[in-house]
């Protein structure tokens, strides 16, 4: 079955995208987006900490559990941010983001002009979620499912989104081998560089 450009364009901008995820120095959620117009990438952002503040994204409340700081940034803003900053215009374009918009990164990719929205996840909480504000919008939301990609080196760090490289699954081979059987091999390797 031979895929169409699109889908092809769309796995290769999600690749992308996880890989600017792991720039994120979060430690819950690594998030990562790349908009694209006329397929070229014209912005990429994942979820950090403001210019001029530490890249710590939590803090531990007073049960030990990690917080995230409400200072951080979501991805698709930060790429928003960097377009508005450089005069980039975004009309028209396709968001990729690994991680579904909430409902404030929602609101401005609808300003933004944004045309078409790809994730990979979908956002947890559901009060939050800013999918309906962008299907009321009339703007195309699409979901890439998890069996179109292999997971490849998570060893590392063993934080979400750490340490992930993702490619699609079909049809690849190497040396005349099917990818899939040489998964096993790859894995097992030795594959710390996230470590953090």
């Amino acid at each position: 079955m031979t895929e169409s450009k699109q889908a092809r364009y769309d796995r290769y901008f999600m690749d992308i995208a996880e890989r600017t995820a792991a720039m994120s120095y979060a430690e819950k959620r690594k998030v990562g987006c790349v908009i694209v117009r006329d397929n070229h990438i014209i912005a990429a952002g994942w979820n950090g900490t403001p210019h001029g503040h530490s890249n710590v994204c939590e803090y531990k409340d007073e049960n030990g559990e990690l917080k995230t700081k409400d200072t951080v940034i979501h991805a698709e803003a930060n790429a928003l941010y960097w377009c508005a900053k450089t005069e980039i215009i975004t009309e028209g374009a396709t968001c990729y983001i690994t991680l579904s918009p909430c409902k404030h990164c929602a609101l401005g990719l609808i300003q933004s002009g944004i045309k078409r929205i790809v994730y990979k996840e979908l956002y947890w909480n559901d009060e939050k979620t800013g999918l309906d504000l962008l299907r009321q919008a009339g703007i195309e939301v699409e979901q890439i499912a998890e069996s179109d990609y292999i997971l490849l080196g998570y060893k590392g760090s063993g934080k979400p989104g750490g340490g992930v490289s993702v490619i699609p699954a079909d049809n690849f081979t190497f040396n005349g081998r099917p990818l899939k059987e040489l998964i096993g091999n790859f894995i097992q390797g030795d594959n710390n560089e996230n470590t953090r």
